[in-house]
């Protein structure tokens, strides 16, 4: 399954698979930041984590959505 990532006027900008990170370990290698830091943002900051029993997950489109939306993420 993919899903659209669209600009503001509704234009296609990427495609993105549905992959899955399972784990606070590959959440925060994903983000490239610690296994903690990833934890206070999803506590502080609004990572879209979602927990299947004790295991937090999140797809690589929630994540990109969510680098998107924050104000302090630099493209590059």
């Amino acid at each position: 399954m993919t899903h659209k990532i669209l600009d503001a006027d509704g234009r296609e900008l990427a495609r993105v698979r549905s992959v899955e990170y399972q784990g606070w370990k590959q959440i925060a290698k994903r983000l490239g930041v610690s296994r903690w830091t990833a934890r206070r943002w999803a506590r502080t900051e609004g990572l879209p984590v979602r927990r299947i029993g004790r295991t937090p997950m999140i797809t690589e489109y929630a994540v990109r959505v969510w680098l998107e939306e924050r104000p302090s993420y630099v493209k590059s």
